[in-house]
């Protein structure tokens, strides 16, 4: 029941930003999606802290802060964004964006580029520097050099590797969870994070009658599904596609995740103990209605074992109940001396 608690305590609503580079790694992943895998499973960033560096979207576009971004690639000569002070451009604006530049309005030193920029700097964003110096590359002297061009060059397509040549972000920072993983016991978004592309998986929707629900297939799923046979859910056979052209029926089940608030009707004659109208055979009307209400049973079970356990004490240390010849509990209390 583990996994059924932990489904319940997540925030599927919760948008992440922002998101994160690794340039040892040359990688980019969500902070708040990777690390939910178990570090046995996941193929994070948890050792290289120093080399991870923040980006954030504004107006569209993905900005890095300069100095982190000198530390692997000198962007000097690289117009800073004008609402940050310090934090760079990795592609250039829309067309529709470029208001000819924060000074003289110079032209962007990339030949492909007609983006207008101020006169202190050559370039507008990382991109352009990157392309136009690739263009007229410099054989470095020592075969060191040349090692440690070719790791730059490798990192920078990474960080450039986040948009896409015309700077539209291939990752959107406004992205949430989607998915949740039975084995992980972990949230996360399908669209950045895939440490559990192998592992079984099922999909949280935002549906219009029931709000969040975790959608699981009757023949993937069924073994977790067992536990939430108490719970509220909707049953539809759907047609699914192999990804080979051929369709097959597969019933598709949707379980709610939040309290529901439906009134007690014909349809829902039940009531939850939420107050929520629920089918005759079932007893919660969500995810988190069974988890909050389980949790009261067991502290209540948990409750009279401590008292009948502080009970058994004080009839051990024989101060309150004495036993008889046979060691069990007397039937009543003996009557106090009066006389004396």
């Amino acid at each position: 029941m583990q996994w059924v608690e932990k489904l319940a305590s997540l925030d599927f609503r919760m948008i992440c930003e922002p998101y994160r580079f690794c340039y040892l790694c040359s990688k980019h992943f969500c902070a708040r999606c990777c690390p939910a895998a178990p570090p046995s499973r996941r193929r994070d960033h948890g050792n290289h802290p120093t080399f991870i560096i923040e980006v954030v979207q504004h107006e569209g576009l993905l900005i890095v802060r300069l100095e982190d971004v000198n530390h692997f690639y000198d962007c000097s000569r690289v117009e800073p964004e004008m609402a940050f002070p310090g934090w760079v451009r990795l592609h250039p604006k829309p067309e529709e964006q470029d208001a000819g530049g924060g000074g003289g309005g110079e032209p962007c030193g990339f030949r492909e580029c007609n983006r207008r920029i101020a006169q202190d700097y050559d370039f507008c964003s990382i991109h352009c520097q990157f392309e136009e110096i690739g263009r007229d590359p410099v054989m470095p002297p020592t075969r060191q050099a040349v090692l440690d061009s070719r790791a730059q060059k490798y990192r920078v397509k990474g960080l450039l590797t986040l948009e896409h040549s015309n700077g539209t972000p291939i990752v959107s920072l406004g992205h949430g969870w989607d998915k949740f993983c039975l084995l992980c016991h972990a949230g996360f978004s399908s669209q950045v994070c895939h440490h559990h592309d192998n592992h079984s998986t099922i999909e949280i929707i935002d549906t219009p009658e029931f709000g969040l629900v975790a959608r699981f297939i009757q023949t993937l799923h069924g073994e977790w599904l067992t536990s939430l046979s108490t719970v509220q859910s909707s049953r539809e056979e759907r047609a699914l596609d192999d990804g080979y052209g051929w369709f097959y029926t597969e019933v598709i089940v949707e379980v709610p995740l939040m309290m529901q608030s439906h009134p007690v009707s014909e349809l829902r004659p039940n009531s939850c103990r939420c107050g929520s109208g629920i089918d005759k055979d079932m007893v919660y009307c969500s995810v988190q209605c069974m988890v909050r209400l389980s949790w009261k049973i067991l502290l209540h079970a948990k409750t009279v074992q401590l008292l009948i356990y502080l009970c058994l004490l004080t009839c051990d240390a024989g101060s309150t109940f004495p036993k008889n010849a046979g060691g069990g509990l007397v039937s009543e209390l003996p009557k106090p001396n009066r006389g004396s």
